[in-house]
């Protein structure tokens, strides 16, 4: 059996958790297994080596984290360390099925297929965090701020055609 779990910053006090945890599972499986007699008993005994087993790959992860000396460890299959640390990507290649593109020759081309790909990703994640109504008026104010950004281009283009060039007219 592997675990699959990501143990990060304050890994000593992380295990000491898990460990502490299972303690409480175990004592209440023991407590459930002493008033219960027949079918249970070999369910309850079963999870209780489970638990056990669990146990001893805790101590087993803290014997590690003191003999390497380091602040934390990792204990993860690189399946989902990868979907953690490069969850746009991730969703991307897997979810959206574009982990290749063979349309676009060159590194530019294909570039800005990726970056389209990246605004469509966050523009999801926007949606999935923002309700119907915050996003409508986030809208709104990005598409003031644009034209305000337009209109004062065009005011200073203006302003500088008129004090360098008064005689030529763009119109």
């Amino acid at each position: 059996m592997i675990i699959k779990i990501t143990i990060c910053a304050n890994t000593d006090g992380a295990i000491n958790r898990h460990v502490a945890y299972i303690d409480n599972k175990l004592e209440e499986y023991s407590r459930v297994l002493a008033e219960h007699d027949g079918d249970n008993k070999e369910l309850i005994s079963d999870e209780i080596a489970k638990q056990e087993k669990r146990k001893d790959q805790y101590k087993e992860f803290e014997k590690e984290l003191k003999e390497s000396g380091e602040p934390q460890i990792s204990i993860s299959d690189p399946e989902s360390r990868q979907a953690i640390v490069e969850h746009p990507f991730g969703i991307i290649k897997r979810q959206w099925g574009f982990s290749y593109i063979l349309t676009k020759k060159g590194i530019k081309r294909a570039s800005a297929d990726v970056r389209f790909m990246f605004i469509a990703c966050n523009l999801r994640r926007i949606g999935n965090i923002l309700t119907r109504d915050q996003l409508i008026e986030y809208l709104r104010i990005l598409v003031s701020l644009f034209l305000s950004k337009i209109h004062l281009s065009r005011l200073k283009k203006q302003t500088f055609q008129d004090n360098f060039f008064p005689e030529i007219s763009l119109g």
